[in-house]
């Protein structure tokens, strides 16, 4: 192999390199031991298109493959979410908080993008009904704990905030939104993912049952299963409307919405939030992204001092 696709330890690019130091890692703050390489012997590096026709036939293929091949669904889901927040929000050496309802590995391809991400799963005690294995797999040890609507961190601790499906986790998403607004800093980025109530996966590991009642989902759940649901309705699943986020989002004073598109969908096809009814069904999962105003909670922007150059006109 030529000299140019080959680490320092001589090994290939395509498996990390654990000879190298993690401040000499392309300049980014990645431990040696983290990979986030979706590649293997059968199908080369995984690639989904940023827009249009393929990338919406990609992403509905890995919703249905979810059951027969996990691991190569959340790769597809992942590799997509790395593509559309790149350009939208800025993590390169940021704090970044990656919070979210379940497990997922958004966290890696921000990490190799030079975050510093600090991962929020919801806390056991809010899980309490399920067993021991649901538990591990929703709440990891490695990630800190949190009971919606709260956020257990200091005010303004973060550059960005990536939540994934928290709002309806709470019965009033509009707290949620205001605990994210608390610890986002000034001129930072909220990139909000969450799954509509509408949609035919709006009721997590019960759909789509919830569409007929979210009491009837949970309980058949639970006689087929013989363990409640990890989102278990009424507790940390609550019925959540596009309509009610856009107006929470609206009343929060520090926010300001840069844009909102259907998560799915093509750019193009952003009319279908416009229709108070329709949208509730055919947007399935929204992507929000706000920005926190600068100037929130009395913040001033610093301006320089002004300078006087010296000169024979000048003061002496």
């Amino acid at each position: 192999m030529a000299w140019w696709k080959k680490n320092d330890d001589d090994s290939d690019y395509s498996t990390p390199s654990t000879a190298l130091e993690p401040v000499k890692r392309r300049g980014l703050n990645v431990p040696p031991q983290v990979s986030y390489d979706h590649s293997d012997e059968k199908r080369g590096s995984l690639i989904v298109a940023p827009d249009g026709l393929p990338r919406v036939i990609a992403l509905m293929r890995a919703q249905r493959m979810r059951t027969e091949n996990r691991v190569l669904a959340e790769d597809i889901i992942a590799t997509d979410f790395m593509t559309q927040i790149v350009g939208r929000a800025t993590l390169f050496n940021r704090d970044v908080l990656e919070i979210a309802d379940s497990e997922n590995e958004f966290y890696l391809g921000l990490m190799e993008r030079g975050a510093i991400v600090t991962r929020m799963r919801p806390e056991l005690s809010v899980i309490r009904r399920i067993g021991e294995a649901m538990r591990a797999r929703v709440s990891p040890s490695d990630a800190q704990t949190f009971s919606p609507p709260r956020i257990p961190s200091e005010s303004e601790a973060f550059d960005t905030v990536v939540a994934t499906n928290i709002l309806a986790m709470s019965r009033t998403p509009a707290e949620t939104l205001t605990e994210l607004a608390r610890v986002l800093r000034p001129g930072g980025t909220l990139y909000l993912q969450q799954v509509l109530w509408w949609s035919p996966s709006g009721g997590r590991e019960t759909s789509p049952w919830h569409l007929l009642s979210g009491n009837f989902a949970r309980t058949r759940y639970q006689r087929h299963h013989g363990h409640a649901p990890a989102h278990f309705f009424g507790e940390n699943l609550f019925r959540l409307s596009l309509g009610s986020i856009i107006r929470a989002a609206k009343k929060q004073p520090d926010f300001a919405i840069v844009s909102m598109h259907p998560r799915y969908g093509r750019a193009t096809s952003r009319w279908v939030l416009r229709l108070p009814l329709v949208r509730e069904f055919l947007t399935l999962n929204v992507t929000i992204i706000l920005e926190k105003s600068p100037f929130a909670h009395g913040h001033e922007p610093m301006m320089p001092e002004p300078q006087t150059a010296p000169g024979p006109f000048g003061p002496r």
